[in-house]
């Protein structure tokens, strides 16, 4: 079975955090948590199957999926590290909870689904499309937009 790409950072002795993204990302969009963890943290930030640097192994299925995730942490870790998961990342990790629970310390887990939701294929690949989208200029003018209802400083978006 081929590995997961996963981006990691910090010192291999200290505690280790294990990053999974949402889907239509990648490891990328926890740069700036890492950035600041990495000197406290051995930061673990995988690439799920998708359009990323894991885009080459085909998403067959959660268990699947599960099973990867979980041997990344058993070849890279020491200890009983922290694992966090946004959307997808958060399914994945309520999925390893339920499979390896004994693997980990603690977990945060935000906007997830236990069960996959029907035709989730289709979902990933609305989200692929729509992350094609996300560094043209339509899409900046949209979240800047979004952004100004919401009252975030224009310095903060520009």
């Amino acid at each position: 079975m081929r590995s997961l790409f996963v981006a990691e950072k910090g010192h291999q002795n200290d505690k280790s955090i294990v990053l999974l993204h949402a889907s239509g990302s990648s490891s990328q969009m926890w740069a700036h948590h890492i950035a600041e963890l990495k000197n406290d943290f051995h930061c673990i930030a995988v690439d799920l199957p998708g359009p990323a640097s894991s885009r080459d192994i085909e998403w067959t299925n959660f268990n699947d999926v599960t099973e990867m995730i979980a041997d990344i942490i058993k070849n890279r870790v020491h200890g009983k590290p922290h694992l966090v998961g946004l959307s997808l990342g958060g399914g994945l990790v309520l999925k390893l909870l339920e499979k390896h629970a004994d693997l980990f310390d603690r977990a945060i887990v935000d906007v997830a689904c236990h069960h996959p939701i029907k035709g989730y294929r289709k979902v990933i690949a609305g989200v692929y499309i729509m992350s094609l989208l996300k560094n043209t200029k339509l899409m900046g003018n949209l979240m800047a937009k979004m952004m100004q209802k919401d009252g975030v400083p224009e310095e903060s978006y520009r």
